[in-house]
């Protein structure tokens, strides 16, 4: 039975491809996290990259196909562990993350959702490519006050 403390578990979106993709919220959560848990393999360098903030890493690429199993697996994970950061590929919500509101509740589990990478880079950046070249230290600006239809024609 889970401790009367409440775990947590960080939903943390992220772009598999680049590590420092993520934002500084996310990587707080990943840093304070006693245990890290992806369900997409991991490249090499994200993944050495992500060690050096937390060494607890788990990649387990067969959780993504059963909710059953996923959710089993999780809370025995926190049966030993007060949190998790969850790895989740790209935007999503709760329904699609494999996770059961009431269940949660019951156990005293507290889910956070922690933006890994803003929504809108992650639209603008179809190709999934990086966001900026680190060879230039370029980097991407946003505005505050374009309207809806400028926004518009830029994507366009």
């Amino acid at each position: 039975m889970l401790s009367q403390n409440k775990k947590k578990i960080y939903i943390i979106n992220f772009n598999p491809k680049d590590f420092f993709d993520f934002t500084l919220e996310a990587l707080e959560s990943l840093r304070t996290s006693d245990l890290i848990i992806s369900t997409r393999k991991l490249d090499k360098k994200f993944k050495s990259n992500l060690n050096k903030i937390n060494r607890m890493l788990e990649i387990n690429t067969e959780l993504s196909k059963n909710k059953m199993i996923f959710r089993k697996y999780l809370i025995s994970k926190l049966n030993i562990f007060d949190s998790i950061s969850y790895l989740h590929l790209g935007d999503f919500n709760i329904a699609e993350t494999f996770f059961d509101d009431n269940l949660l509740e019951k156990k005293n589990i507290k889910v956070e959702i922690k933006l890994g990478i803003l929504s809108i880079v992650n639209l603008l950046n179809k190709k999934n490519q990086l966001l900026t070249n680190r060879n230039k230290n370029s980097s991407i600006s946003f505005f505050n006050y374009l309207d809806t239809k400028q926004i518009l024609s830029i994507i366009e």
